[in-house]
């Protein structure tokens, strides 16, 4: 209905990076359950058990790839990009306005366009405003998400202090991997400075003698290290790892 008045706001998102799309396949090996290649992303997560740890872990893991959602507010013209990459068409959050700001005006619109009548002047004045508010609180929840969700982790480990857990690293930066242990499902940080024992046969550099640190952090991505729980706060989510 927006669109084709060609006034109001749309939830947007561009489609997933090649890289998170590698991380997420990683990520899900890593699990234990495996994105075999050639089955598409909606049919790969329709064959896994909702009921299970796991698949909450993938779901979670999912969120790597798709970033960068924004809102598009437009009057007089439809956006460039309407689309949201996660469903494939455009998108608008109308569904709940007592909790998500935005829904308010997507709902004041719609109803207008609905009774043939002018869109009312305070929403439309306000509509170019409406995006910037909802980046500033969207990165509030996710900044509260994470938090609870790294106190969830840590209350997972803060009893198995000095036990062995491979993990699949993910990824590497500045000598710091995160990785995905797969029981309990939990993501952290360890790092991987000087030599770690990895899953490669050919694993020429790792001593740090031969090769730059760019280059050794670049071919641990996608490899199993074993790694030591050191300590966990659940107060502070905050979890310590050490490569063996």
């Amino acid at each position: 209905m927006m669109l084709d008045a060609r006034i109001g706001i749309l939830r947007t998102m561009p489609p997933p990076a090649p890289e998170a799309l590698d991380g997420f396949r990683a990520r899900v090996a890593a699990l234990g359950t495996p994105w075999p290649s050639g089955l598409g992303y909606g049919d790969y997560l329709r064959t896994l058990d909702p009921a299970t740890a796991r698949t909450a872990a993938v779901l979670r893991a999912a969120a790597s790839l798709f970033r960068g959602a924004d809102y598009a507010a437009f009057d007089g013209a439809a956006p460039e990009a309407p689309e949201q990459a996660a469903i494939a068409a455009p998108y608008a959050h109308v569904t709940a306005p007592l909790r998500r700001l935005v829904d308010r005006w997507g709902l004041v619109v719609c109803e207008a366009l609905c009774r043939d009548a002018e869109v009312p002047g305070w929403a439309r004045e306000s509509l170019a405003e409406v995006p910037a508010l909802m980046r500033s609180s969207s990165a509030r929840a996710g900044q509260l998400g994470a938090a609870a969700l790294d106190r969830v982790e840590a209350a997972l480990l803060r009893d198995r202090a000095g036990e062995i857990f491979d993990a699949v690293v993910l990824e590497v930066r500045g000598g710091q991997a995160r990785v995905q242990i797969a029981d309990p499902p939990v993501t952290a940080l360890c790092p991987v400075t000087g030599g770690v024992d990895t899953d490669h046969d050919d694993a020429g550099g790792m001593d740090g003698t031969d090769d730059t640190d760019d280059a050794r952090e670049g071919r641990l991505a996608g490899t199993v290290i074993r790694t030591r729980m050191v300590h966990a706060d659940v107060a502070t989510g905050a979890i310590e790892l050490a490569p063996v």
